[in-house]
Protein backbone atom coordinates (compact mmCIF):
# COMPACT_ATOMS: atom_id res chain seq x y z
CA UNK A 1 0.00 0.00 0.00
CA UNK A 2 1.37 3.05 -1.09
CA UNK A 3 1.00 5.69 2.21
CA UNK A 4 0.27 9.70 1.17
CA UNK A 5 1.57 12.26 3.04
CA UNK A 6 -0.85 15.14 3.22
CA UNK A 7 1.62 17.65 2.99
CA UNK A 8 3.39 16.60 -0.33
CA UNK A 9 -0.09 16.62 -1.76
CA UNK A 10 -1.65 20.30 -3.94
CA UNK A 11 -3.77 22.41 -1.88
CA UNK A 12 -7.70 21.53 -2.91
CA UNK A 13 -9.19 25.15 -3.27
CA UNK A 14 -12.29 24.29 -3.44
CA UNK A 15 -11.75 22.60 -0.33
CA UNK A 16 -13.64 24.79 2.79
CA UNK A 17 -11.81 22.56 5.85
CA UNK A 18 -8.12 23.33 7.21
CA UNK A 19 -5.29 21.77 6.35
CA UNK A 20 -3.51 18.95 8.96
CA UNK A 21 -7.72 18.82 10.31
CA UNK A 22 -8.77 15.45 9.83
CA UNK A 23 -12.61 15.96 9.91
CA UNK A 24 -12.74 17.69 6.62
CA UNK A 25 -9.73 15.45 4.81
CA UNK A 26 -11.07 14.11 1.38
CA UNK A 27 -10.35 10.65 0.72
CA UNK A 28 -7.42 9.71 -1.19
CA UNK A 29 -7.57 6.55 -3.62
CA UNK A 30 -4.41 5.19 -4.69
CA UNK A 31 -4.47 1.63 -6.36
CA UNK A 32 -8.10 0.99 -5.91
CA UNK A 33 -7.92 1.36 -1.97
CA UNK A 34 -9.27 4.36 -0.38
CA UNK A 35 -7.16 5.52 2.73
CA UNK A 36 -9.53 7.01 5.23
CA UNK A 37 -7.97 9.54 7.75
CA UNK A 38 -7.92 8.31 11.51
CA UNK A 39 -6.49 10.64 14.24
CA UNK A 40 -3.34 10.99 12.29
CA UNK A 41 -3.29 7.29 11.36
CA UNK A 42 -4.20 6.25 7.55
CA UNK A 43 -6.66 3.11 8.13
CA UNK A 44 -6.85 1.09 4.31
CA UNK A 45 -10.15 0.13 3.62
CA UNK A 46 -11.65 -1.88 0.43
CA UNK A 47 -13.49 -0.41 -2.48
CA UNK A 48 -16.17 -3.22 -2.71
CA UNK A 49 -18.73 -1.69 -4.68
CA UNK A 50 -21.93 -3.22 -5.51
CA UNK A 51 -20.90 -6.95 -6.67
CA UNK A 52 -19.51 -7.79 -3.27
CA UNK A 53 -15.77 -8.56 -5.22
CA UNK A 54 -13.01 -7.40 -7.85
CA UNK A 55 -13.37 -10.29 -10.09
CA UNK A 56 -16.48 -11.13 -12.54
CA UNK A 57 -18.37 -13.52 -10.72
CA UNK A 58 -22.10 -12.61 -9.97
CA UNK A 59 -22.31 -11.54 -6.71
CA UNK A 60 -24.70 -13.70 -4.40
CA UNK A 61 -26.89 -11.93 -1.97
CA UNK A 62 -27.44 -13.27 1.25
CA UNK A 63 -31.73 -11.73 1.42
CA UNK A 64 -31.41 -14.63 -2.07
CA UNK A 65 -30.99 -17.66 0.20
CA UNK A 66 -32.70 -16.51 3.11
CA UNK A 67 -36.11 -15.31 0.84
CA UNK A 68 -35.62 -18.94 -0.84
CA UNK A 69 -35.43 -20.31 2.92
CA UNK A 70 -37.95 -18.81 3.84
CA UNK A 71 -40.39 -19.75 0.62
CA UNK A 72 -39.54 -23.32 1.17
CA UNK A 73 -40.44 -23.03 5.48
CA UNK A 74 -43.64 -21.59 4.05
CA UNK A 75 -44.33 -24.60 1.43
CA UNK A 76 -43.91 -27.21 3.90
CA UNK A 77 -46.29 -25.09 6.53
CA UNK A 78 -48.98 -25.13 3.94
CA UNK A 79 -48.72 -28.72 3.49
CA UNK A 80 -48.77 -29.09 7.26
CA UNK A 81 -51.41 -26.95 7.04
CA UNK A 82 -53.73 -29.02 4.39
CA UNK A 83 -52.88 -32.15 6.31
CA UNK A 84 -53.93 -31.06 9.63
CA UNK A 85 -57.17 -29.39 7.85
CA UNK A 86 -57.63 -33.06 6.39
CA UNK A 87 -57.46 -35.02 9.35
CA UNK A 88 -59.35 -32.57 11.38
CA UNK A 89 -62.40 -33.33 8.52
CA UNK A 90 -61.62 -37.05 8.57
CA UNK A 91 -61.78 -36.92 12.43
CA UNK A 92 -64.77 -34.75 12.48
CA UNK A 93 -66.80 -37.68 10.63
CA UNK A 94 -65.50 -39.81 12.35
CA UNK A 95 -66.56 -38.30 15.40
CA UNK A 96 -70.40 -37.37 13.98
CA UNK A 97 -70.60 -41.68 13.08
CA UNK A 98 -69.95 -42.29 16.93
CA UNK A 99 -72.12 -40.25 17.64
CA UNK A 100 -74.80 -41.46 15.68
CA UNK A 101 -74.06 -45.27 17.10
CA UNK A 102 -74.50 -43.98 19.96
CA UNK A 103 -77.85 -42.58 19.69
CA UNK A 104 -78.58 -45.62 18.11
CA UNK A 105 -77.23 -47.57 21.32
CA UNK A 106 -78.81 -45.56 23.57
CA UNK A 107 -82.45 -45.31 21.59
CA UNK A 108 -82.19 -49.09 21.75
CA UNK A 109 -81.32 -49.34 24.74
CA UNK A 110 -84.31 -47.59 25.93
CA UNK A 111 -86.53 -49.85 23.93
CA UNK A 112 -85.43 -52.62 25.78
CA UNK A 113 -86.32 -51.36 28.94
CA UNK A 114 -89.59 -50.36 28.08
CA UNK A 115 -89.96 -54.03 26.56
CA UNK A 116 -88.43 -55.66 29.87
CA UNK A 117 -91.14 -53.24 31.75
CA UNK A 118 -93.88 -54.49 29.52
CA UNK A 119 -93.25 -57.75 30.21
CA UNK A 120 -92.49 -58.10 33.84
CA UNK A 121 -96.26 -56.29 34.51
CA UNK A 122 -98.56 -57.81 36.49
CA UNK A 123 -101.43 -57.44 33.92
CA UNK A 124 -99.06 -59.07 31.39
CA UNK A 125 -97.94 -62.04 33.43
CA UNK A 126 -102.15 -62.45 34.42
CA UNK A 127 -102.62 -62.90 30.50
CA UNK A 128 -99.44 -65.70 29.85
CA UNK A 129 -100.29 -67.45 32.75
CA UNK A 130 -103.53 -68.23 31.72
CA UNK A 131 -102.32 -69.12 28.25
CA UNK A 132 -100.24 -71.99 29.80
CA UNK A 133 -103.03 -72.99 32.27
CA UNK A 134 -101.78 -71.78 35.40
CA UNK A 135 -103.84 -69.74 37.98
CA UNK A 136 -103.43 -68.65 41.55
CA UNK A 137 -102.24 -71.35 44.35
CA UNK A 138 -104.48 -72.33 47.00
CA UNK A 139 -103.79 -72.31 50.61
CA UNK A 140 -102.14 -75.11 51.37
CA UNK A 141 -100.20 -75.41 47.85
CA UNK A 142 -97.07 -72.99 49.46
CA UNK A 143 -94.39 -74.17 51.19
CA UNK A 144 -92.12 -71.67 53.35
CA UNK A 145 -88.81 -73.03 53.55
CA UNK A 146 -87.23 -72.48 57.15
Amino acid sequence: MRRINQSSLPENKNSNCKQGSSKGAAYRTSGGKDEIPSRGKTVKSENTGMSGSNNNTPARSPWLAAMAASLAVSFVLGLCMVWINTQRTSLGYELKHAQSRYADFVSYSSKLEVERDRLLSPYHLQVKAREFGMHNAKPGQIRRLP
